[in-house]
């Protein structure tokens, strides 16, 4: 579990550097740290979410988990940053893009789930949303390896 999380949050955080450079969300360094800690959230979330569902087996199972992982990643970043910023606003006063005018976190959501994946940002969204899902699964069959080696019994094991 401690790897799930380790791993969702450091790929949440290199996902984050995506809409940051392709949104322009890099203005001023606060900017740019709220959008890396919303990625990191972000692929906590969506990798605790999968840990319930993988591992698979199937390789087109995770092609399709990788895919659906991407407008489902994208939303839920919208929401995290929105939120993020708001609570900066508050503590700060400082207003950065997604509170500027209007608080709406379902919208800005949706605008990334929809920028993600039917946009020519998707041509390289959906193979690396694949490849972290396809990375995940890897751990967790890893993980549950290990797990059941260390509840075999000694005599249950066999011996080279």
């Amino acid at each position: 579990m401690k790897k799930t999380i380790l791993y969702g949050s450091i790929i949440g955080a290199i996902w984050g550097v995506f809409p940051m450079t392709l949104s322009e969300l890099m203005s001023t360094s606060g900017e740019a740290y709220s959008v890396i800690a919303a990625g990191a959230l972000t692929g906590l979330i969506v990798s605790l979410g999968l840990r319930a569902i993988l591992p698979v087996k199937q390789k087109w199972k995770k092609i399709a988990l990788g895919f659906l992982t991407l407008p489902v990643g994208a939303f839920v970043f919208g929401v995290i940053i929105s939120y993020l910023h708001l609570a900066i606003e508050r503590t700060t006063g400082l207003s950065y893009r997604f509170i500027a005018y209007e608080f709406e976190p379902v919208d800005t959501g949706l605008f990334y789930a929809l920028l993600g994946t039917i946009s020519l940002f998707s041509i390289a969204f959906i193979p690396l949303a694949i490849a972290s899902t396809i990375g995940l699964n890897k751990l967790i069959e890893i993980e549950l390896s290990n797990q059941a080696e260390l509840t075999t019994p000694d005599a249950a094991r066999p011996t080279s």
